[in-house]
């Protein structure tokens, strides 16, 4: 029997939703002291996934009895709740903050009826990850590789910049008891017996993905960024309050959601396909990658992930604007209105895409003139784009990898 566990750090913002609606359309879970934690079924079930679905993935994780005919398999690995590192309280709880979405139409406008509103849990959380397998050390270190290199993701929006996570590798510890011969130990056992150093045993998992190719690009703010925030009510430094400002994490440095970086790339992607000769296919292949969810309800999952965009060294500064009267030319009556958005600074993008993924060349080709479109400034991000704001300038940019 093998025992680990190790501090789990959020890489990224999570989203284990509870089922329930009380602050928001999408609640997190919480325990019963009030701290978020990852359900034990949650990581069962990307793990499994993350497993190629055959006997031996049944012999590991176990299979339900669908019908009278099958023979039921006993999971061998046990998954336990991720709960909050630290049980004293004296250590905080992990930030949760409130997130905004609306569905934007063809022409990047919003559309009626298709904003909602959901609970994060702020990057940087930390878990802790426990696990026993009655088998080899192999299962093991392939999960504790997938995590790490991404290639398991945890939770809703995995493909919109959530659900990254880290196995930190400085706290993994390990146990193993032969059955055969310590049976007394597995009796008592008890997780603070859990002290053996992993490394020793097994090499450092690598971080490389083995399912997606990933273009990775940095980039400064050339204007100024205002992805709007809506879910909370800002206060500028002087006390006055603003009518919306830039999204931030709970840090207070600036973000772009990976829903806003999809949405750009999403817009501008068929459009180049449409100007490259692909118009009769290019809604489907738009469709295809960035997915989307019929009038009957029917839904097709994205197969493109786009990252959230941790700007550093940036400034939020208020912005007053008024609305002019088209008749007057004068300043509209009750229409001054005081935004907040960010100005300088820079962060990093990373796109993924699957390996072997259907027209992948084609794909990564038109995601290459996006970006090259970003850097000449022919595509914006965010809001206030048609008044100057969301432009971007590449800094560095590696290959599909």
């Amino acid at each position: 029997m093998i025992y680990f566990k190790a501090a789990l750090t959020a890489v990224s913002p999570l989203i284990i939703g509870s089922g329930a609606e009380d602050n928001s359309d999408k609640d997190v879970c919480l325990d019963a002291d009030e701290r978020p934690y990852i359900p034990a079924t949650a990581l069962a079930g990307v793990c499994r996934h993350y497993f190629p679905q055959s006997p031996a993935t049944d012999e590991i994780f176990g299979k339900q009895l669908l019908t009278k005919e099958d023979k039921g398999v006993k999971s061998k690995i046990i998954f336990y709740d991720a709960v909050c590192e630290g049980d004293s309280p004296e250590v905080p709880p992990p930030a949760i903050s409130l997130r905004d979405s609306v569905k934007l139409g063809e022409y990047r406008i919003a559309e009626d009826g298709a904003k909602f509103d959901y609970e994060i849990v702020e990057a940087g959380a930390k878990f802790v990850f426990r696990m026993e397998y009655d088998g080899a050390w192999e299962v093991i270190k392939k999960i504790v590789e997938g995590i790490n290199s991404g290639d398991i993701l945890l939770g809703a929006k995995t493909t919109r910049g959530f659900g990254r996570l880290k196995v930190d590798m400085d706290t993994a510890k390990i146990l193993e008891i032969d059955l055969d011969k310590e049976i007394d130990k597995y009796i008592n056992f008890k997780w603070a017996d859990v002290t053996g150093e992993y490394n020793a045993l097994k090499p450092v998992p690598i971080a490389r993905s083995a399912l997606y190719e990933t273009l990775v690009l940095d980039f400064s703010v050339s204007s100024y960024l205002f992805i709007r925030n809506y879910a909370t009510l800002a206060v500028a430094d002087n006390g006055k309050f603003v009518d919306a400002e830039q999204l931030t994490d709970n840090n207070g440095r600036p973000v772009i959601s990976g829903a806003a970086w999809a949405g750009v790339f999403r817009h501008h992607f068929a459009r180049v396909l449409k100007k490259a000769g692909y118009a009769p296919n290019a809604r489907d292949l738009e469709n295809n990658l960035f997915g989307i969810v019929e009038e009957d309800g029917k839904k097709m999952r994205s197969r493109i992930i786009f990252s959230d965009s941790v700007i550093e060294s940036a400034t939020l500064r208020n912005r007053t604007r008024t609305a002019v009267d088209r008749f007057t030319g004068g300043a509209g009556d009750g229409l001054l209105f005081t935004t907040r958005p960010a100005y300088g600074g820079g962060g990093t993008l990373e796109i993924k895409l699957p390996k072997g993924v259907s027209n992948g060349e084609l794909i990564k080709s038109v995601i290459n003139v996006c970006v090259e479109d970003i850097n000449e400034g022919f595509l914006n991000i965010g809001g206030e784009s048609s008044v100057g704001a969301g432009f971007l300038k590449v800094t560095k940019r590696g290959d599909w990898t």
